[in-house]
């Protein structure tokens, strides 16, 4: 996952605005912390939303696929390798987010909760965690097949994508045929995401000492957020 995809993620996501969604994570951050100033940003992927968050607080990033990783260092981004379900930077922040559905990666409910404990634990008093949910049960559906394309400066790329709904867990197979003017290859990589609700986030924030209260509108999916010292 990630290994071949990495080399082609900016081109697939070209589109999506990080400028705004990292206006609306900064003001929902603001509204909570106002003199927030460091921020991880957890599951950075290639720094896409950390070239805006930048601007308005110290931050940095922590990726599991070291080819992501990769990516966002040499734009000069701070980003450590590590699984957010369990990894210690030695220290906190004022701000932890996690964004792009990337929770789903998280693996089942266990998985959650480590990940939500895992991310609280690097706040500092009366910091804010912030993340995006993937999807709930319900809004992911099988057999759902879309073909895409997408072209810039002599590469050429198509994706097409089959879901699998497999209980609480929806999966994306994603088939990719990537020409980069030199060469023609085709991958294929598969994401398994687990689908979470309400209750989910309400147990994994609380028994990390956090309340989490459901925030919709600000991003393309459901954001959760809660506030350390106030569970």
């Amino acid at each position: 996952m990630y290994t071949d995809f990495a080399s082609v993620y900016d081109l697939v996501y070209a589109g999506k605005d990080y400028a705004a969604e990292s206006a609306s994570v900064t003001a929902l951050i603001r509204e909570r912390v106002p003199r927030a100033v460091s921020l991880l940003d957890t599951a950075c992927g290639t720094g896409g939303h950390l070239r805006h968050l930048t601007g308005s607080f110290t931050a940095e990033g922590l990726e599991l696929s070291t080819e992501m990783a990769a990516i966002a260092r040499e734009r000069g981004f701070d980003v450590t390798i590590g699984d957010m379900r369990g990894f210690d930077l030695g220290r906190r922040f004022d701000a932890v987010v996690c964004l792009f559905g990337a929770i789903g990666y998280a693996g089942g409910v266990s998985g959650l909760d480590a990940a939500v404990a895992h991310m609280a634990a690097h706040l500092a008093p009366g910091g804010v965690l912030v993340i995006e949910n993937f999807h709930a049960p319900g809004e992911f559906f099988d057999g759902y097949r879309v073909a895409d394309g997408w072209a810039d400066g002599g590469r050429a790329l198509t994706r097409l994508s089959v879901s699998e709904l497999r209980g609480d867990v929806g999966v994306m197979n994603w088939h990719f045929v990537f020409d980069d003017g030199e060469e023609t290859r085709y991958f294929v990589d598969r994401h398994e995401m687990s689908l979470y609700g309400d209750a989910d986030f309400e147990r994994a924030f609380a028994a990390a000492g956090l309340s989490a209260e459901r925030l919709d509108g600000v991003l393309g999916r459901t954001v959760y957020a809660g506030v350390a010292g106030r569970s």
